[in-house]
């Protein structure tokens, strides 16, 4: 009877720490101007693909409303860091938040670490 106790505790805990957000429906674009930057860190829950149509030092960043006003990008010496802002689930099989950037650095180079261009 404890072990039932407590494992209906945890459970309850467990699903109510996971807080599903209601995606708005409305899909939305926006470009952020980056310093120039040579390492990125994500976080988050955005799909991160390198595109050469967008400019150098952009960060074009599409997807559904909610997903795209969550998302905190920040320049930190040189290391472009993309986390959320308040932690979040939804339901989906693919990320509905895409961020596209360019960098030649990334694209030039056989042996980079950003795990953007070379691990695909």
């Amino acid at each position: 009877m404890k072990k039932l106790i407590i494992i209906t505790f945890i459970t309850l805990v467990v699903v109510a720490c996971n807080k599903k957000v209601d995606l708005s429906g409305e899909i939305i674009s926006q470009t952020k101007q980056v310093e120039s930057y040579n390492a990125v860190s994500n976080s988050s829950s955005a799909s991160i693909e390198l595109d050469s149509s967008v400019g150098v030092n952009e960060i074009s960043i599409t997807g559904d409303k909610t997903l795209v006003d969550n998302l905190e990008v920040n320049n930190e010496n040189g290391q472009i860091n993309i986390s959320n802002k308040k932690s979040i689930s939804f339901n989906s099989n693919n990320s509905p938040l895409i961020i596209k950037m360019n960098n030649p650095i990334f694209a030039k180079s056989g042996n980079c670490r950003c795990r953007l261009c070379c691990y695909k």
